[in-house]
């Protein structure tokens, strides 16, 4: 595995460095390319051909100049959009939240971390002394709630029977213990709605 990772950032880097040896071969054909048009431009010229060979490589000199300046210009635009997207990418903040876990201690989670690649089923996970943070939307069936709060979460809204949820955050026969739901919409089953309603939480949608 090691062999194969060692291999695979060798051809990243052969590939940068050819990719940077390009550019240097193109910038040296321009800019000599073009010193010798201008010079053999200026040679022909009517005009020109009767100064002598100190303005031909004048000529040369200023159209060289010129297009050096060109691909100096580009470099650097290309150098600054690298920086704005290397320092943009420093300014988002990494979550801390791994959502594979089967315990979550001590741990502010932003709800949308706990997006899972399929599924977004957490099913019979422990959590303790965490902060469910939103705004999102988390679906509640089953478990164990001790101790847990809520805030500016408004109703608890109580799903009819048999329905079907998509992309939403599922806890499902989880233990929580200590924790508080923020700025977090709570939906949930008949029955867990209705325990949640017994120990006086606002819900809705109970039949």
């Amino acid at each position: 595995m090691r062999s194969t990772l060692w291999k695979g950032l060798e051809k990243v880097q052969s590939s940068l460095s050819m990719a940077e040896w390009v550019w240097r071969l193109f910038s040296v054909v321009s800019i000599g390319g073009s010193a010798v048009v201008a010079g053999v431009l200026a040679k022909i010229d009517p005009i020109f051909s009767q100064m002598g060979w100190v303005y031909w490589f004048f000529v040369s000199l200023i159209a060289g100049s010129m297009v050096s300046l060109i691909l100096l210009m580009i470099k650097a635009a290309v150098l600054r959009q690298s920086m704005a997207e290397y320092y943009e990418r420093l300014s988002v903040p990494k979550s801390q939240v791994n959502p594979m876990l089967e315990t979550f201690v001590d741990i502010i989670i932003p709800v949308e971390d706990l997006r899972l690649p399929t599924t977004q089923i957490h099913a019979n996970k422990h959590f303790r002394r965490c902060k469910f943070v939103g705004p999102a939307t988390i679906a509640i069936s089953g478990g164990s709630y001790s101790n847990s709060g809520f805030a500016e979460i408004g109703d608890i809204i109580a799903l009819p029977n048999n329905s079907h949820l998509v992309g939403v955050t599922l806890l499902q026969n989880c233990v929580v213990e200590a924790c508080e739901f923020i700025r977090v919409t709570i939906i949930a089953d008949q029955n867990t709605a209705r325990g949640f309603a017994e120990a006086g939480a606002p819900v809705k949608g109970l039949v």
